[in-house]
């Protein structure tokens, strides 16, 4: 049995950086790697800017481009360049190379290496670690003070074996990647020094496609969360081959490659709940130390074992397992508040379509701040603290317009639908398309078409449920503007005024009894119980908001609280507002606890929405309002403005 004083179970970029710095400490290290050192990896070979600074350059001959800047391509095509971080550049290296290089550089400290070595389990104890490991020649057992575990995403058994729980659906990504010859003239025209990342959820949601240009080849990925594969029955390299195909950008510049490679992988993005355990530390992938916004991690396996090394020297030492504890502490402090904790906060930015397409093309037309928050991103030259405090201030407008962008196709869908009812040429028909196709804004139709979507269901299927809520919400406003007399809705007279209020009634129980008949044809879909749910949650929409609007009848200045005031809106338009949001969770297939966050969110909206409209109904204008203001002062009913004044 050979005995070390440092075991480190795989020869990557975590372990030979640990082997090498540890070696240099004096200390005896025995690396076993599973492969041979030269061996490819599947990874883009990206090398961040904060790498070079941090750990210094690379040699000429392990660098294979000088990556200059990077090309964040949005799902509706637009372009956002982001260029390089002062005078450092990145680079792409073949990882064969670049690992050969680091495990070279720790033999020269001193490190020795055994190839061919996979290490299947090991048995420990406070005084250290034996390991096993399966050669060419027969089964290795060695013994080290200390067992650094740099093995990556994929060593299910040793992680067992070592009592560390593997990574769960959810904290780790799932790569497909191509080695595609192009030619380096070709590269140098169509790609140049510059890293592409494609975003759009019809490429892969959740995730993002590649192109990384080596001297004569590029790496071309797809990868996305793992809950992705298992939720939509995403065949990775099936997207992988329609990207390279059909992608109006990407075909083009990668037309007339030919796979050379292929391969791919999981990549670990959450730091593991669990980081060492006796005599031992993960490092590297191993620990979840991946970005979990791009998947990269070879500057952050670097920096795991950076961090390790002061506490594996302590270790050492003074055989403490406190050491130890400490480096989990100060790895998992340094990932988080480096990285992890803004960057879960900014996945929107990649993920969401249309975040992504508002925010490239903000930046492309010179928003030096989105520029400067995408580069830190890539780059990681300072925290990602730095780039969620750029993007932060613009979430709000940037959102705006999303869903302002979004609700113009949902509009566009609710529209069309319309369009097919009460075609006939009858008074009752007139009337109802009098109130229906007016000035409307469809909010509460659009939020449930968000809610499905959000929930990760699909709108087309759903739209049957917006139309009914549409339906019934126009219903409650022909009788809300007979009750208060109104002049005007939606732009025009109201259909009181028009058509008189016997026929408007009428018109308004048509609407309601057309929107249950649109609410049941959704069981043709998606079956009777979530139909049920569907039906219950719109009913009881109906009950609160008569009960709500029975209240404001009831409501006179003189008795009105805030208190009785929240309850009133709350029933009268929060319920408006909640039961598609909630309904469209249901539709979608949602947690009930998603639904139960969904039904309280819209009921909040609704709450504000109803302030604001009071306020404007003492001081907008009908022209900008589209429709009759000055009701609630007419009949003297309470609101939030006139119970402070």
């Amino acid at each position: 049995m050979e005995k070390v004083d440092v075991l480190v179970a795989g020869a990557g970029p975590a372990g030979s950086e640990f082997a090498f710095r540890m070696a240099r400490l004096g200390y005896k290290v025995l690396v076993l790697e599973r492969d041979s050192l030269d061996r490819e990896k599947p990874c883009g070979g990206g090398i961040q800017t904060q790498e070079i600074l941090e750990f210094g350059p690379l040699p000429e001959d392990v660098v294979e481009r000088h990556i200059e800047n990077a090309r964040i391509i949005a799902p509706d095509g637009g372009l956002l360049e982001v260029p390089r971080y002062l005078e450092a550049c990145g680079a792409t290296v073949k990882r064969s190379v670049y690992d050969r290089w680091l495990s070279r550089r720790a033999q020269e400290a001193g490190a020795s290496y055994l190839a061919h070595a996979r290490v299947v389990a090991a048995d420990l104890d406070a005084q250290g670690a034996t390991v096993h490991a399966q050669t060419p020649a027969g089964t290795l057992t060695a013994r080290g003070r200390l067992l650094a575990v740099a093995t990556g995403g994929t060593a299910r058994e040793l992680m067992a074996s070592l009592g560390f729980t593997f990574f769960k659906t959810g904290s780790y990504a799932v790569t497909s990647q191509y080695w595609i010859e192009l030619g380096r003239d070709v590269i140098d025209e169509r790609i140049g020094n510059a890293i592409e990342i494609y975003n759009g959820a019809s490429i892969v949601p959740k995730g993002y496609a590649w192109i990384f240009p080596k001297r004569d080849v590029v790496t071309v990925g797809i990868g996305c969360d793992a809950s992705v594969l298992e939720k939509e029955s995403i065949t990775l390299r099936r997207r992988l081959d329609h990207f390279l195909a059909h992608h109006p950008i990407a075909s083009r510049k990668l037309e007339g490659g030919r796979v050379v490679r292929r391969d791919g992988g999981p990549i670990p993005f959450f730091v593991a709940s669990r980081l060492t355990g006796p005599s031992t530390i993960l490092l590297g992938d191993a620990g979840g130390f991946g970005n979990a916004i791009h998947g990269g991690g070879i500057y952050q396996a670097r920096k795991s074992a950076a961090i390790a090394e002061r506490y594996g020297r302590d270790f050492l030492e003074n055989g403490s397992p406190a050491a130890l504890e400490a480096c989990a502490q100060a790895s998992r402090e340094h990932f988080n508040s480096h990285e992890g904790r803004w960057d879960v906060k900014m996945r929107p930015f990649f993920w969401e379509d249309d975040l992504v397409n508002m925010t490239v093309r903000r930046g492309a037309q010179g928003d030096q701040e989105i520029v400067q928050a995408m580069g830190i991103i890539l780059n990681s030259d300072r925290s990602h603290e730095a780039a969620y405090r750029l993007l932060e201030p613009r979430v709000l407008d940037l959102v705006h317009d999303c869903l302002r962008e979004r609700s113009k196709r949902q509009r566009a869908m609710v529209e069309e639908a319309l369009a097919g009812l009460y075609s006939a040429d009858t008074t009752l028909d007139r009337a109802i398309r009098h109130i229906l196709f007016g000035d409307a804004k469809r909010v509460r139709a659009s939020l449930a078409l968000m809610a499905v979507e959000a929930a990760g269901g699909s709108a087309e299927a759903a739209l049957p449920m917006a139309v009914a809520f549409e339906l019934l919400h126009t219903a409650s406003l022909v009788h809300d503007d007979i009750m208060d007399d109104a002049r005007s809705r939606r732009g025009r007279a109201c259909v009181h005024r028009i058509f008189g209020i016997d026929l408007a009634i009428t018109a308004g129980d048509a609407l309601i009894f057309e929107a249950y008949r649109q609410a049941l044809s959704l069981s043709s879909v998606f079956g009777s119980e979530p139909v049920e749910r569907v039906l219950q949650i719109f009913s009881a929409c109906g009950v609160r908001t008569c009960h709500g609007q029975a209240e404001d009848l009831r409501f006179p200045l003189e008795r009105a609280t805030i208190r009785r005031y929240l309850k009133m809106i709350h029933r009268k338009t929060g319920s408006m507002i909640a039961a598609p949001l909630e309904s469209g969770a249901v539709l979608a297939g949602a947690h009930p606890t998603w639904q139960e966050a969904f039904q309280r969110f819209g009921r909040n909206l609704g709450v504000a929405f109803q302030i604001v409209d009071d306020a404007i109904d003492y001081l907008g204008s009908e022209d900008k309002a589209r429709k009759s203001l000055g009701s609630d002062l007419r009949r003297g009913a309470g609101s939030a403005m006139l119970i402070y004044c």
